[in-house]
């Protein structure tokens, strides 16, 4: 899906679980780059400080918060499309309040999730592209005015969702199921996300945050960028090359083949490389 959305769009749900009823109504809140969540939405809903994009790249960004998968696997004719919902895109804080507002109107409005994200600021590994609020608000199984801190990525959107309503997808997410977690706090806290951007393109990258450190590869699995974040939230002084930070590049390369792993990320599940 490309950043052309209309200003109110419907996308197409898997038939499967639309059958599987009840579903809550899903609202997109597509807002502009660094538009803040409006007021009300964080006293109602649980906002999330260090959320990322799965992919920066807007083709992709609305699919992967849609379907929980990482974009190098909705590359395939047949994907799913993902929770079906309205998407509306709203340029302000005050016009994302106007459109809550609007909602107050539906009778199921217990009942309605909102997602607040924000598209991304470029095709970029850096935070100020990948970093972006994030909001979740359904009433009916979360207890709104929370602020979390650990790290989240705009796949783990669709499975938390789905649990929240007690409904599996019809296919296996990348994305982590945190339901319980924004519940009761039970189960361990996300400590690291995997990004990846610039798709099929010469300058496709993946990345991985753990904590506050930060690993950039190329699409061969070459270093590029490290970063301590905690010190250098500009992302200034890259540590990538520097000979007193190479157990940390090599304990973040373990883990980011980890997760290509568990996502099928041009690895099979044995840690062979696929061609």
């Amino acid at each position: 899906m490309d950043a052309g959305i209309g200003r109110r769009a419907f996308l197409a749900g898997s038939a499967s679980l639309a059958r599987a009823a009840p579903f809550p109504q899903v609202v997109y809140l597509a807002a502009h780059t660094h538009c803040e969540a409006p007021k009300r939405l964080l006293t109602e809903g649980v906002a999330f400080t260090r959320a990322y994009a799965a992919c920066p790249d807007r083709q992709w960004w609305a699919r992967t918060l849609a379907t929980g998968l990482y974009a190098h696997a909705l590359a395939a004719d047949n994907s799913p499309a993902g929770l079906a919902g309205r998407w509306v895109e709203v340029f302000s804080s005050a016009e994302a309040e106007r459109a809550l507002r609007d909602l107050d109107f539906t009778a199921a409005f217990q009942d309605t999730a909102v997602v607040f994200a924000c598209h991304p600021a470029g095709d970029c590994p850096d935070d100020r592209c990948t970093r972006a609020p994030l909001v979740l608000r359904y009433p009916r199984a979360i207890r709104g005015g929370k602020q979390y801190d650990f790290l989240i990525s705009t796949v783990d959107v669709a499975p938390t969702l789905s649990g929240l309503a007690g409904v599996d997808l019809p296919y296996e997410p990348h994305g982590r199921n945190l339901a319980a977690f924004l519940r009761s706090g039970a189960g361990e806290r996300p400590e690291s996300i995997y990004s990846e951007g610039q798709m099929q393109r010469p300058g496709e990258w993946r990345m991985v945050v753990r904590g506050l450190d930060k690993l950039v590869v190329s699409r061969s699995g070459q270093p590029l960028h490290l970063y301590n974040l905690g010190e250098d939230p500009e992302e200034i002084t890259d540590l990538a090359r520097e000979p007193g930070h190479q157990l940390k590049v090599d304990e973040l390369r373990a883990l980011m083949r980890v997760w290509m792993r568990r996502t099928s990320d041009g690895v099979d599940p044995s840690g062979l490389r696929r061609r």
